[in-house]
């Protein structure tokens, strides 16, 4: 009897799984089916899901792959072409010999007009820089009458340096100012510093008037006792720090006013009583003597941003033993630009001076300063001692001693500086 009810049973399973079968073929051919309700033993078939059913694997239903939306493509935004650096076009177009003539400073006898040796030296070298001394001006517009003739025979359309030294007390240039110029010494003892930047920016305008560029002032050298040296009352005092903010005030003056200015006498002429223009001043003193005071002035001209600064013919055996100061690539390229930073325009001393020509030829400093670092060559008199200058720079620059690259960087720094206050003039 269980034999018979197994068997039938198992009848039934094969019935159910027949069912089933022909249930999922008419569901696939989209036909209805009618299947019995309960079958004994087996699930009813809305009880059955595909998860139910052996063998059977859902198909997954496809996701449509969404279309992503068109982004535009931007129209990129034109870089403008910058405009290109007027000095480097100069620069580019300027002859070797242009070039050496920005490099030097002359002067000239004469309150009228310059003398004729003069004027074709300057056409001829193409020389760029004029200074004017005691012996040039007698008063204000007899000196804005001869500025203007100066600026004639200018053939460049590069503008000249015209400088002077204006610094008050006894190196004033004119007899007549409207207003007494008082020396440094005196300034620095008052120590108000309003009085210095008033008297140096009326000093300044007053040489705009004129037609003058260039005042070569302050004088930034110090001494315990300034009365004591070759200096003396052209210095503002003694102590570095009150010294230093007068010079501040001094700087902002002339610039405030519009006109260049120069400080001097460095490395520092304070501490001798030999005038340079008689004999090569020797100053024995170390580095470090010099750093924490003498030098301090200097620094902070620079912090202050001068424009230029003049290279005494000074010797300073226990720092540099085989050179003279105008002449040393340690003072001008070592101190005075690497390690305080300047990058104005640094000047020679008078080439005239007893304190060069005493060792060298005013050609031989002049090619010394420029491979020094030094960018403008001063020599104020005597045309056959300016020709020197001009024609052993020259020589230097075809033979190569003087690179092409080295000039351009000199003729850099005094472009820029020429423009500096005068930016409606043309290149």
């Amino acid at each position: 009897m269980m034999f018979i009810n197994r068997r039938k049973g198992n009848k039934m399973k094969r019935i159910a799984l027949i069912l089933i079968f022909i249930a999922f073929f008419v569901s696939a051919c989209g036909a209805p089916l009618i299947v019995p309700e309960e079958i004994s033993g087996v699930a009813p078939l809305e009880s059955l899901s595909p998860e139910t059913v052996p063998g059977s694997t859902p198909e997954p239903t496809p996701v449509p792959t969404p279309v992503p939306t068109p982004v535009p493509t931007p129209v990129p935004t034109p870089v403008p072409t910058p405009e290109p650096d007027p000095i480097e076009a100069l620069i580019a177009q300027m002859s070797d010999e242009e070039l050496i003539g920005q490099m030097v400073m002359i002067g000239f006898t004469g309150t009228k007009n310059m003398d004729e040796q003069s004027i074709v030296l300057m056409q001829k070298y193409d020389v760029g820089n004029v200074i004017l001394f005691g012996w040039n001006t007698k008063t204000f517009s007899q000196t804005s009458s001869l500025v203007e003739k100066i600026n004639a025979h200018n053939k460049s359309s590069i503008p000249l340096i015209i400088g002077i030294d204006i610094e008050g007390g006894r190196v004033i240039r004119f007899s007549k100012w409207r207003k007494q110029l008082k020396s440094a010494f005196v300034l620095g003892a008052k120590g108000e510093p309003e009085q210095v930047y008033e008297q140096y920016r009326s000093i300044g305008e007053k040489l705009k008037d004129m037609g003058i560029t260039l005042n070569m002032a302050p004088v930034l050298d110090i001494a315990e006792d300034p009365m004591k040296t070759f200096i003396g009352d052209r210095m503002f005092g003694s102590e570095p720090q009150e010294v230093s903010m007068l010079i501040r005030e001094a700087i902002k003056g002339l610039q405030d006013a519009g006109i260049t200015c120069m400080g001097k006498h460095f490395p520092g002429h304070g501490e001798t009583t030999d005038d340079s223009h008689k004999k090569l001043p020797v100053i024995k003193a170390s580095f470090e003597d010099i750093e924490g005071y003498a030098l301090k002035p200097f620094e902070e001209a620079v912090q202050a941003s001068i424009d230029a600064m003049l290279i005494a013919h000074l010797s300073y055996p226990e720092i540099d033993s085989g050179q003279i100061a105008s002449m040393s690539s340690f003072w001008i390229t070592q101190v005075l630009r690497e390690k305080m930073g300047f990058d104005g325009v640094v000047f020679s001393d008078d080439m005239r001076m007893k304190g060069i020509t005493i060792k060298y030829s005013a050609g031989e400093g002049a090619v010394a300063h420029i491979l020094a670092g030094g960018d403008i060559v001063l020599i104020g008199k005597h045309i056959k001692m300016q020709k020197d200058v001009l024609e052993s720079l020259r020589r230097a620059a075809a033979e190569n001693i003087i690179s092409r690259e080295r000039l351009e960087q000199s003729v850099r720094r005094i472009l820029r500086m020429k423009f500096k206050y005068n930016a409606e003039l043309s290149y």
